[in-house]
């Protein structure tokens, strides 16, 4: 596959380029920013993406400079024939046609159906698959901008479609990586393992797995019988215990304890009578007490209500202020919002205005751009039977000349020169014959002749002197001129009639006719090829004639239609506005770039008006709720205030003045002191009035008494229970259940052993299998590795120094390293410049390897791969790539240093 030449419309800061590949290299040069990149993106996403995707991949496409969607055109030779593919890409109605120099055209599915045959991949994806499929996309091919230091091999099978390159690997490789028995014992053992194992564990109902629940119910039962075991070694134990502790509870004296109990309730007694006195002293305070509290209280009350009054009083007087303040800011605002919508309509109606024209504007760019399409279609038909006058009028010529082959024409020459040789020879055997002085009358074969006169002898000859002497001359090798002369005669004769067979007056005039034949046959073949590009485009075009006479009659209607509207509600009343339907064809693009302006500069002054008036409109709203919020809290600190004197009103009537409460709190206090002196002597002489820790020990007494009565009859109740479950435990014979749990685990032990053991060694065999097979896959990996090795002849320092990769059936091909001097270096321990190199010489390796597939050639795309490559390897570089166009492969290198390519690009495209 080899791409000829690509048209783009309306992609990022592109409204129109062609560009047009060489077969070998093609440089595309030009600064930083001037769309290098974007011919690619349009190229990639032309052949790989639905025309009627959306999404971010087509969003990046989208001119912001140029209206329209974007049009991709790329013409390439696939499957022996050319092909042209169209691409408008515009959502839902996204057009797609691929026509191929015989004819056929297809559209729609269908077209994307035959390109992603030709391309050979699964299909063309649309925006749900785009994001996860497109950037993998003949990434082995296209090196993009900034990708150049990637390791395409990390990335998975599908950034260097595995499958096609396992496939030229298979066509290449000398035999099968494994023989037909050990493939059979493979699916044995895989068979083996898979009725067995999973990736948890063994299979459920499988052999091993049965073995292996027998294994574990004799496990538990194994366990069962000695946890039975144990329980009667630990009953037995228990039941010692218990008996040696009932012993000691019995041998307690309890009688000590009732004659502590009994002096405990004598101190008692005394107690409680001083507890009486003091009790009573304590209810005669208590009422002071709670009187003098209450009295407290109150006071406090006075208080508080006082100085909640008073600060409440200064809150309500700033709040005043505030409302009045906020008042007037609400004002303010509502008078300058009011004035700020006015603007706001003014601009949104200039916009409008602006809108409308515009849309004018670019209706009428559309109709002059189909306007021009037609004209180029016109313009293309006349060349078109130009070209077919021109092709007959050579045709014409052609016919006239004579028809004479170069084998026709060298046989003459040969002829030609032999009538040359033999005239030479007849000159060199011939007899010179001249008179240089005779009084008499010479005569030669009875003719006279004149003295001075040369004459050549070539038969024989009679020579007579006047009437005295008469001679006879005979050549002496008469038989060799007459054969050459009868020679000459026949080629004479051949060469007249050849000349008068062709009509051609000598044969100086042969090779002019050649000459002049295959300079016709040149520009006849130039001229057919070149009806066949204007017969394909004139197709095209002819296929798009009648949807642009529709769209023609359409854009008429839509610009009349728009210009009335205009007319009709947007002509000032006060000056003469622009009459759109008069802008001159020339002057719309300017026209319609000035209203992009225009629009673009009031919108945004709108914009910020309406974010102005939002955000001031959010303030008013702002201040109406803190005006509200401070009129709700004056009236809660009013209510407060007239209920808080209320309250106090009421604490006068009911108690008194402050001055008389503080008055009773004083002979309160008084009474208060004197019975809390009675009380503190009544404790000085009797300290243990609070009976509660006797009463506690009594307690405890009584309680330790209980217990031990408690703890008898519980540890004779376990003592029976024990006994019970020990003479239960020993009705069977323990022993031998162990023996024969133990016996029975044993020999399933062994079996699941046996089972796992033979598992584990089908998957070691297995594995064994497995490495054998990825250490024969070196019959795929050396191609490789030798074609990247080949291409990195000019890079690698010694002869030694060569690339290396791995490939497994599961993980593909990796761990793509470079052996130097016998040092193994693996990719991420490249420096920069050394990573591009090797990721080129892969990628050319794997083009190299896949062109079969694609006619014998693949284009690859290099976006500014050699960034970190210093400038003596560059020209390495460089023969590297001149390599791979000698294997077929087409270069296409994109550079923002394009002087470092010029001495080998073939065809050289420089962008301003």
């Amino acid at each position: 596959m080899r791409i000829l030449d690509t048209h783009i419309e309306n992609v990022r800061r592109h409204k129109c380029i062609d560009i047009e590949y060489s077969k070998t290299i093609t440089l595309i040069g030009g600064p930083n920013e001037v769309g290098k990149s974007s011919i690619v993106e349009a190229m990639h996403r032309c052949l790989f993406l639905k025309a009627t995707s959306s999404g971010i991949y087509i969003e990046q496409l989208n001119s912001k400079i140029h209206p329209g969607p974007p049009l991709i055109e790329i013409r390439f030779e696939a499957q022996g024939l050319i092909w042209k593919l169209v691409k408008r890409f515009n959502k839902g109605n996204g057009i797609v046609r691929l026509t191929g120099s015989n004819l056929k055209t297809y559209s729609g599915e269908e077209a994307d159906t035959k390109l992603a045959e030709i391309l050979g991949v699964n299909e063309i994806v649309g925006a749900r698959k785009a994001a996860k499929v497109l950037p993998k996309r003949w990434r082995h091919l296209w090196v993009r901008q900034g990708t150049n230091l990637d390791n395409i091999l990390d990335d998975g099978a599908d950034s260097y479609d595995l499958e096609s390159l396992i496939n030229q690997l298979e066509i290449k490789a000398e035999k099968s990586l494994l023989s037909n028995s050990d493939q059979k014992v493979i699916k044995i053992i895989s068979d083996y393992i898979k009725e067995n194992l999973t990736k948890r564990g063994a299979k459920t109902n499988s052999p091993l797995w049965t073995i292996q629940q027998d294994l574990k119910k004799s496990e538990e039962n194994l366990s069962q019988i000695r946890q039975i075991s144990n329980n009667l070694e630990d009953a037995s134990i228990e039941l010692d215990i218990l008996e040696r502790k009932l012993e000691q509870l019995k041998k307690l004296d309890i009688t000590e304890l009732d004659i502590k109990s009994k002096k405990l309730e004598s101190s008692r007694s005394t107690h409680v009578k001083n507890k009486e006195k003091y009790e009573k002293l304590e209810a005669e305070i208590e009422p002071i007490k709670k009187k003098k509290n209450n009295l407290i209280e109150i006071y406090n009350k006075f208080t508080a209500f006082r100085k909640y009054i008073d600060i409440n009083n200064l809150k309500l007087a700033e709040i005043n202020e505030t409302i009045h303040r906020q008042q007037e800011i609400i004002n303010q605002s509502t008078e300058e919002l009011k004035q700020k919508k006015i603007h706001l309509k003014e601009l949104e109606s200039k916009k409008n205005k602006i809108e409308l024209k515009g849309m004018y504007l670019r209706t009428s760019s559309e109709l002059t751009q189909l306007e021009t399409r037609k004209k180029e279609y016109d313009k293309k038909m006349t060349l078109l039977n130009k070209n077919k006058t021109t092709i007959k009028s050579v045709q014409d010529k052609i016919k006239n000349i004579p028809d004479i082959t170069i084998k026709e024409i060298n046989k003459i020459k040969v002829i030609n020169n032999r009538i040359s040789e033999n005239q030479i020879r007849l000159e060199s055997i011939s007899a010179k014959f001249t008179i240089d002085y005779s009084k008499e009358e010479v005569k030669l074969n009875n003719k006279s002749i004149q003295q001075g006169e040369d004459h050549m002898i070539l038969e024989e000859t009679i020579i007579e002197v006047g009437n005295i002497s008469k001679f006879k001359i005979e050549p002496s090798r008469k038989n060799d001129i007459n054969s050459i002369k009868n020679q000459l005669i026949k080629d004479n004769n051949d060469i007249e009639r050849f000349l008068l067979l062709n009509k051609i007056s000598s044969i100086g005039q042969l090779d002019d006719i050649l000459t002049q034949k295959e300079l016709l046959n040149s520009q006849l073949k130039v001229l057919v090829n070149e009806q066949d590009y204007l017969q394909n485009d004139c197709e095209s075009y002819m296929h798009m004639n009648v949807e642009l006479n529709s769209n023609h009659e359409q854009l008429i209607i839509q610009l009349k239609n728009l210009a009335s509207e205009y007319e009709s509600l947007y002509i000032s009343k006060d000056t003469q506005e622009l009459n759109i339907t008069t802008i001159a064809s020339s002057e719309i693009n300017t026209q319609l770039d000035n209203s992009r302006i225009e629009y673009k500069n009031i919108a945004t002054e709108a914009m910020s008006m309406q974010k102005y008036l939002e955000d001031k409109q959010k303030s008013l709203e702002q201040n109406h709720k803190i005006l509200t919020d401070h009129l709700v809290n004056k009236k809660l600190i009013s209510t407060e205030i007239k209920n808080k004197k209320e309250q106090m009103n009421d604490l006068i009537t009911a108690n008194g003045n402050i001055e008389k409460i503080e008055h009773d709190i004083t002979i309160l206090n008084n009474s208060h002191k004197q019975i809390f002196e009675g009380i503190r002597s009544l404790r000085q002489q009797d300290p243990l009035l609070n009976i509660k820790k006797i009463d506690a020990e009594i307690k405890i007494i009584g309680t330790r008494k209980l217990q031990i009565q408690n703890e008898i009859e519980e540890i004779t109740l376990n003592i029976g229970k024990l006994s019970e479950r020990c003479n239960s435990l020993t009705q069977k014979d323990i022993s031998a259940l162990l023996e024969d749990a133990n016996e029975k685990y044993s020999n399933l032990k062994v079996l699941e052993s046996s089972h796992s053991n033979l598992t584990k060694a089908n998957q070691l065999l297995l594995k064994m299998f497995q490495e054998e097979q990825s250490n024969s896959s070196l019959r795929y990996t050396n191609t490789i590795t030798q074609s990247v090795d080949d291409f990195l002849k000019p890079i690698l320092d010694e002869k030694s120094d060569r690339c290396l990769l791995d490939y497994h059936p599961d993980t593909g091909i990796n761990n793509l390293r470079l052996t130097q001097q016998g040092n193994s270096m693996q990719f991420n321990e490249f420096s920069g410049g050394l990573k591009e190199q090797i990721s080129c010489a892969l990628r050319l390796a794997i083009g190299n390897i896949l062109k079969e597939k694609f006619d014998g050639s693949l284009p690859i795309i290099f976006d500014d791969s050699f960034t970190n490559t210093d400038p003596v390897r560059i020209n390495k570089v460089k023969n590297m790539l001149i390599k791979a166009t000698k294997n077929g492969l087409q270069i296409v290198i994109l550079s923002c240093k394009p002087e470092d390519y010029l001495d080998i690009a073939d065809k050289t495209i420089l962008l301003p």
